[in-house]
């Protein structure tokens, strides 16, 4: 996403009755057992009535967590989750949310009628880097609202953020979020301690527009 050497697949002799080590997992990230038996897909139903999640524990795709909705009844639902919302027409789609690990209450319905069932996203692929910004001395945001039709920079999200004049030449600077979400996110690590998030979106023409931003003052 064997033998004796992850990085190889040469056996030694003297290493033949060793248990099997995992494969590698995308991102060099360790595949863990029981990864493949979780379904990646969250399978929920809107009957008008209520809420049924058909698959309440799943893993998540390294572009987010997908949702499966159908909508049985031939209104516009809502699909409301812990950190947000997001249109249930009739019908059955597909949406990708970016739901960190851990459980959240999902469901549809008509505003404040939604019926709210758990789900539980498990990470046993370890896709989520946390994306939150650890300021204990208050921070600085920016947004930005770029004009329709703008350019925005070529390259690497993370490049990018290199190149913010907050960003010194000791800092890690890497992806955030789900390491192929539509939206990248980075952030910068300084001593331990996230000082830095940077919310991107494409824009239409290969480049990258940001969003916003949160830095540590």
């Amino acid at each position: 996403m064997a033998g004796c050497l992850l990085v190889g697949t040469l056996t030694l002799g003297g290493c033949a009755s060793s248990s099997p080590t995992p494969p590698a997992s995308p991102l060099g990230r360790p595949s863990l057992s029981g990864a493949s038996e979780l379904p990646d897909v969250a399978e929920l139903t809107c009957d008008g009535q209520g809420t049924k999640i058909e698959t309440p524990v799943i893993q998540p795709q390294p572009d987010g967590v997908h949702v499966r909705i159908t909508n049985t009844t031939d209104e516009n639902l809502g699909l409301t989750w812990s950190q947000g919302g997001a249109n249930a027409n009739p019908g059955t789609h597909e949406v990708v949310l970016q739901l960190p690990p851990g459980r959240t209450e999902m469901g549809c319905g008509t505003g404040e009628q939604a019926a709210l069932e758990e789900l539980d996203v498990k990470d046993p692929e370890a896709l989520w880097v946390p994306d939150e910004p650890d300021c204990q001395n208050g921070a600085v945001t920016g947004n930005a609202d770029p004009v329709q039709g703008a350019h925005g920079d070529k390259g690497d999200p993370v490049d990018l953020v290199r190149e913010m004049s907050q960003v010194r030449p000791t800092d890690t600077v890497e992806r955030a979020g789900y390491p192929e979400s539509e939206n990248p996110v980075v952030r910068v690590v300084r001593d331990g301690k996230v000082v830095l998030i940077a919310h991107f979106f494409p824009d239409g023409y290969g480049g990258w527009l940001r969003n916003s931003y949160t830095a540590c003052s």
